[in-house]
């Protein structure tokens, strides 16, 4: 109340000199207005508060980013090629000779027959074998199975001769795969004198 009396005597005394211009500008700078100007605009800004998320951050429509342990922490092991086990049919082996030999009987040498007899061929061969053909210098000699073995074969006479008589065996199983071998045996019979001769002989003798 005392300030606006002093204002009002402080107007009244420049009206009096005459200067109302200098008055309102004196009166601005001594006494500036203490309200709240119109059409200014007061108040307080609120910002948003920022989304915070613990597990999952939405990163666009329908993607998500998910933060947190890999389950799958374990160590994985590659497959060994050399252990693979391969499955299915798997191809039939031919079968197989173990021995094969052609011997004189005694008191010849094993392979040398130096007279008329009996020779033995023996044959060991695989189990699956169902089948044996046996020849001698590319001549038939007999069909055969293993279970004919030990097989005999006779020299008779110097027609059987050879230095060198081979004996071939070809072995076949139920699938007709089949092995073969070789053996060879010297034959030399020698020619005996016949009855009539040694007769004639003994006749003409004083």
């Amino acid at each position: 109340m005392r300030r606006t009396s002093s204002l009002i005597l402080f107007l009244f005394t420049l009206l009096l000199a005459g200067c109302p211009l200098q008055v309102y500008d004196d009166l601005v700078e001594n006494y500036p207005p203490t309200g709240s100007t119109s059409g200014s605009t007061s108040g307080s800004t609120t910002e948003m508060p920022t989304p915070t998320t613990t597990d999952a951050v939405t990163t666009g429509p329908g993607v998500q980013t998910v933060t947190g342990e890999n389950e799958d922490s374990g160590d994985t092991t590659a497959a060994d090629p050399s252990t693979t086990t391969t499955t299915g049919p798997q191809e039939n082996a031919p079968p197989t000779i173990d021995l094969f030999t052609v011997t004189a009987s005694p008191p010849n040498p094993p392979n040398h027959l130096g007279e008329a007899g009996q020779a033995e061929i023996n044959l060991v061969v695989s189990a699956d074998v169902v089948k044996v053909h046996l020849s001698l210098d590319g001549v038939k000699l007999a069909d055969l199975v293993p279970a004919n073995f030990p097989y005999p074969w006779e020299a008779l006479s110097a027609k059987d001769n050879g230095p060198a008589r081979k004996f071939k065996v070809v072995a076949w199983d139920a699938e007709g795969l089949t092995a073969e071998d070789e053996a060879t045996l010297s034959v030399n019979c020698r020619p005996r004198a016949s009855r009539s001769a040694s007769s004639r002989t003994r006749t003409r003798a004083p």
